[in-house]
């Protein structure tokens, strides 16, 4: 027993989908579809082990940007955050990271993210966080992206390198604001 799908040039892949089933090949090619009885789905929600990060729109942050470095210390701070992926509204908790000073006149580059699989969120904390000066983790299933931030010598403010969500999308000032 074979089943073949029937595909309609032009049809988005998320309409239905309709297969047929057969008994194969007939001593001449392929059997023809005339009289089968032909079976339709239709494909909803998110495949097994998929990435929300990876799904229709992305994810979104709020508030956005999240990280700051207080005063002149070398830490980076995550606020507390909601995340609105596609399937579900998640919160997580504020976090501070201890981060090395870069050095006199010198930025580092430190990229945040949450890892939480499931994407149920961590009212009380229960989620590993990162930051880390690579960004290996960003865009990976399971992990919630949620910026990047300049960490300077003299600290004081946030440098936003990129905003966080999915797909990362840029910040820039324009005339300093």
């Amino acid at each position: 027993m074979v089943f073949r799908r029937i595909r309609w040039p032009g049809r988005p892949e998320d309409s239905p989908q309709h297969f047929s089933r057969h008994s194969g090949e007939d001593g001449a090619g392929i059997q023809s579809l005339v009289g089968l009885t032909v079976y339709s789905y239709t494909p909803t929600g998110l495949a097994l082990g998929s990435n929300p990060n990876n799904y229709g729109s992305g994810y979104t942050i709020s508030p956005n940007p999240c990280l700051t470095q207080p005063g002149s210390t070398f830490h980076v701070v995550l606020a507390a955050i909601t995340v609105t992926f596609a399937t579900n509204v998640v919160s997580y908790i504020t976090r501070t990271f201890t981060v090395a000073d870069p050095g006199v006149g010198n930025t580092q580059v430190y990229y945040v993210t949450i890892y939480d699989p499931g994407y149920v969120g961590d009212a009380g904390g229960t989620c590993t966080a990162y930051c880390e000066t690579n960004q290996s983790k960003v865009g990976i299933p399971g992990y919630t992206y949620c910026g990047s931030i300049y960490v300077t010598h003299t600290g004081g403010g946030a440098i936003i390198v990129t905003l966080g969500g999915w797909p990362v999308s840029q910040a820039f000032l324009v005339n300093g604001v």
